[in-house]
C-alpha cells in the first residue's frame, strides 16, 4: 500500500511539473543574470539604458510568474519563452496579445 501511494504522489508531482508555468521554471535571481548579460551585451556602456530595461524586465517577470497556470496559459508562454528568452517584456507584451485573441477566437 505504501508503495501504491508513493507512486500516486510521484506521478501526480510530474504531471504538475509537466504542467508549470515555464517562466516561473527560472527563479528569479537566474532570470535577472540572463537578462542583465542579454542588455549589457546588446547596449554595452548605456547603464542608464540597461538599467531602466533591466528594471522593467523584471517587473514583466514578475507578471509572467503570476499567470494562471494552466494548459493554454502554458503552452503560450512555452512557445515564447523558447523563441525570446530572456526578453520578459517581449513576452508579456505576445502573451497578452495571444490570450486575448485565444479567448476571442473561442468566445
Amino acid at each position: 500500500m505504501k508503495k501504491i501511494v508513493l507512486a500516486l504522489i510521484f506521478f501526480v508531482s510530474s504531471i504538475s511539473l509537466a504542467a508549470a508555468n515555464p517562466i516561473s521554471d527560472v527563479d528569479r535571481y537566474d532570470a535577472r543574470e540572463d537578462l542583465k548579460a542579454d542588455l549589457m551585451e546588446r547596449y554595452e556602456s548605456s547603464y542608464s539604458t540597461v538599467n531602466m530595461l533591466l528594471k522593467s524586465g523584471m517587473k514583466n517577470y514578475d507578471k509572467l510568474c503570476a499567470i494562471d497556470d494552466n494548459e493554454v496559459n502554458n503552452k503560450i508562454l512555452r512557445d515564447l519563452k523558447e523563441r525570446y528568452y530572456p526578453s520578459f517584456s517581449t513576452i508579456f507584451m505576445l502573451y497578452k496579445s495571444n490570450i486575448k485573441a485565444y479567448n476571442e477566437l473561442n468566445d
